[in-house]
């Protein structure tokens, strides 16, 4: 009988413990949505130069990744600022990281680690990070839906499976 009992209470402290996170967890998204919400609209032209302010970075890869970070954390994207702090103004730790990490891989194709979400710090820093990885395809980190770069060279000359064999060569002929 105190198993039974035993069982029940770590059953309602478990409920309450995911009530309590799933409460602090909305009330962390509404914060973040009031606070990017206050922001003025900016531009993509703005972003970019927020961004790129040394390194040259394209305009259409600053509005995909605005529009992918939107999306993930559910705020407007003409709203984010390059220099909005990941941790401190958008509040992005735990699931919210995860899920940031997987929409970017998804948007660019690159892998994308949650400790690089967490390390950069500013969208600004994640978004060189992104860039610098579409940037450089080696063999040892490949885009993520394409095949590598091939090893071997194709064959110069097409097969001729058609022709029939004449019956005095040998193959090594």
């Amino acid at each position: 009988m105190h198993d039974f009992g035993f069982f029940i209470s770590i059953m309602l402290a478990g409920g309450l413990a995911y009530f309590v996170a799933g409460l602090l967890d909305a009330r962390r998204r509404l914060l973040r949505r009031d606070f990017v919400d206050s922001r003025p609209v900016m531009n993509d032209g703005e972003f970019r130069l927020g961004v790129s302010a040394i390194s040259p970075v394209d305009v259409a890869f600053c509005r995909a990744f605005r529009l992918a970070v939107g999306r993930a954390l559910g705020v407007s994207a003409d709203r984010l600022d390059p220099r909005h702090r990941l941790l401190a103004d958008l509040r992005v730790f735990g699931f919210d990281s995860m899920e940031l990490a997987a929409t970017l891989e998804r948007a660019f194709d690159v892998r994308v680690k949650v400790m690089d979400v967490m390390r950069s710090g500013t969208l600004r820093r994640l978004a060189l990070v992104i860039h610098e990885r579409l940037a450089e395809v080696s063999e040892h980190e490949p885009p993520l839906h394409r095949d590598p770069v091939p090893k071997m060279r194709a064959p110069d000359e097409a097969a001729d499976l058609d022709a029939p064999k004449a019956e005095g060569t040998s193959p090594s002929a």
